[in-house]
C-alpha cells in the first residue's frame, strides 16, 4: 500500500502545528497505524501522578485527514 501521510512525534516536534511526544502515525489507504516507544519516559505529569510515556499533546488531526481527531495518552504510575 502507498502511504498517504505521516507525522512523528519523538520528543516534542512541531509539524505544521502538531506538537507530540513519541508518537509515529501513519495512514496506508484507510488504515491508521501508531508507534509508541514504550521505554520513553518523559518525566511527570501535570497533577504528578503518572510519568508521561507518549502524548499527542491534545486533539490532532489524523495526517490525511482534518475531519477526523486523535487524543492520546501513554503514561506509567
Amino acid at each position: 500500500m502507498k502511504v498517504v501521510a505521516r507525522i512523528e512525534g519523538t520528543i516534542t516536534r512541531a509539524n505544521g502545528g502538531i506538537n507530540m511526544k513519541n508518537i509515529d502515525m501513519v495512514v496506508e489507504g484507510d488504515i491508521l497505524t501508531i508507534k509508541v516507544d514504550l521505554s520513553q519516559r518523559f518525566g511527570k505529569s501535570s497533577s504528578g501522578k503518572s510519568i508521561i510515556i507518549a502524548s499527542t499533546e491534545g486533539n490532532q488531526s489524523i495526517p490525511s485527514n482534518d475531519d477526523i481527531k486523535i487524543g492520546l495518552n501513554i503514561y506509567t504510575k
